[in-house]
């Protein structure tokens, strides 16, 4: 490696003295063919070689090329041509030349050590530099801009940069240069440029203007940086904006922002659930939502305490739109900033599920036809009625109800015919009751009636007497038939006969059977 690294000092070295030694025998051919050799100028040709030989070879090279010169300039071209002579005026234009040369050595050494500086800090960079003339042709590039577009220093060099543009932004790089002028000698250009192996990549160029003595543009440098990523970036946020957007500003679910309970924000879902415009809504207290004052200041209360003690909060609850319409909503809600008292909200508008909901739930709990309390909905009532005679030490009557004569009805009219009468025996028997008792279907033509809070034994008697004469009644049918049921009845007590509804239930049925047996249309109480 040493040897090999020898070898090229030496080669250079060779090739140093070589153009050195052509350099002077130039500015002698020149001297002998431009002026005679007495013309009293003896060192006029070996200035400017003197200047390219310091250049080119070097100082050592050029230091050896003046002492030549200077040697062969006074020997042939002084006074007394071809000998050495030693007048005044010839030792006086050899020592002019000496220092002349001397200063041009040490001048063209400082720049060109000052160029090479330059020229390494350029090739060091990993901007992406080049020079370009006016029309275009590239003068210079260094090494990070070969490399970045894949192609060679020397192709680059002489050729034009417009290739490496991308064709749809060529006009609009020409339009940016145009702009370059004394007054205004840098522009900036975001383009797309095309690498070598045909992939695509933005870059950010800023270029600036060198302008000859009447304004002309001469030359304009350039120093670029790769922005591809930068761009991905961009691009991913423009469009993970254009999501969140879409996402909050969406028709389903309403979104606001809080602060001190007044609305700062609401998306457009705000406005469909609400009724109220954005312009409407914000600034506004979330008070207009609240039935009244203190309903306003509970949930306030309630809400914001999980938010303080949890970061964020979740309920379900009617809240006044406007026109004073109300509808139930699930409310969540998150805080951002504590301190500031800033909140972020969701609202779905839940009514139709709540709806949906409550039939569900009224259906699970009521008799379809009838729209009474079926058997789940019974048991609930007895277990309170049980317990409220145990505490007031009261009685309460369990009457199982069964109607007499129903089957020819659906025998000789059909089963709409016996729903009509069900449907109307069940509004006879709710009108006949008080209001704190109870009236449920279990089924064809079974009722059960709860007579709670009795302060005797027979207190049930006159209410169920009105009960089956109102049902004995004649019925008229949709088609103008008209048709007549009774009912039998057999009665439990509770606390006399029992404290568990299912037993209860049990006697008063077995109480209705023998009400039956003994000619129907009666009341029977168990063990009478």
């Amino acid at each position: 490696m040493l040897l090999h690294q020898n070898n090229i000092l030496l080669n250079s070295n060779i090739n140093q003295y070589v153009v050195a030694t052509a350099i002077f025998t130039l500015a002698i051919i020149i001297h002998f063919l431009v002026l005679p050799v007495n013309a009293g100028l003896p060192y006029i040709t070996f200035y400017p070689a003197t200047i390219i030989c310091f250049y080119l070879c070097g100082y050592r090279v050029g230091a050896i090329q003046v002492l030549v010169s200077a040697i062969t300039g006074h020997f042939i071209f002084t006074e007394s041509n071809w000998s050495f002579n030693f007048k005044l005026e010839g030792i006086i234009q050899l020592i002019a030349y000496l220092i002349t040369s001397v200063l041009i050595g040490i001048t063209v050494s400082l720049s060109k050590k000052n160029e090479s500086r330059y020229q390494a800090l350029l090739e060091d960079q990993t901007d992406l530099i080049s020079r370009f003339k006016s029309d275009g042709t590239i003068t210079y590039v260094n090494q990070a801009y070969s490399d970045y577009f894949g192609i060679p220093k020397n192709v680059l060099t002489g050729s034009s940069w417009k290739p490496t543009a991308h064709n749809d932004d060529l006009e609009m790089i020409q339009a940016k240069l145009a702009e370059l002028s004394p007054q205004n000698p840098v522009v900036m250009v975001e383009n797309r440029i095309i690498l070598k192996n045909g992939s695509v990549r933005w870059a950010q160029f800023i270029n600036r203007g060198f302008f000859d003595e009447t304004g002309k543009l001469a030359e304009i440098q350039s120093v670029g940086r790769d922005l591809s990523n930068l761009h991905d970036l961009q691009d991913k946020l423009v469009r993970f904006n254009k999501e969140q957007e879409l996402m909050l500003d969406n028709v389903m679910v309403g979104i606001f922002k809080l602060k001190n309970r007044k609305i700062v924000w609401a998306n457009r879902a705000m406005e469909q659930i609400t009724g109220y415009s954005n312009d409407e809504l914000i600034g506004q207290d979330t008070r207009i939502f609240y039935r009244n004052q203190l309903s306003y200041e509970s949930f306030g209360e309630s809400l914001y305490q999980d938010i303080r003690k949890f970061g964020k909060c979740r309920t379900q609850l009617e809240w006044k739109m406007k026109g004073d319409e109300f509808r139930w909503v699930d409310l969540s809600g998150a805080t951002l900033n504590p301190n500031l008292n800033d909140s972020l909200w969701l609202m779905l508008d839940i009514s139709e599920l709540k709806k949906d909901q409550l039939n569900v739930e009224y259906m699970a709990h009521h008799d379809p036809l009838t729209g009474l309390d079926n058997r789940v909905l019974l048991t609930n009532h007895l277990i309170k009625v049980i317990d409220s005679c145990k505490r007031n030490s009261k009685i309460a009557a369990i009457c199982y109800l069964d109607l007499d004569n129903f089957k020819p009805v659906n025998d000789c009219y059909g089963h709409d015919a016996g729903d009509d009468v069900l449907v109307e025996v069940a509004k006879r028997i709710k009108k006949s009751i008080r209001n704190i008792d109870n009236v449920s279907r279990l089924g064809g033509d079974e009722f059960v009636i709860l007579i709670a809070d009795l302060d005797e034994i027979k207190g049930y008697l006159p209410i169920l007497t009105r009960v089956i004469n109102e049902i004995k009644q004649p019925i008229l049918l949709p088609n103008g038939s008209s048709v007549q049921v009774g009912a039998s009845v057999g009665v439990s007590l509770t606390p006399q006969h029992s404290l568990d509804p299912v037993v209860l239930l049990r006697i008063a049925d077995e109480a209705m059977y023998q009400a039956k047996a003994n000619g129907r249309n009666q009341i029977i109480e168990y063990g009478a």
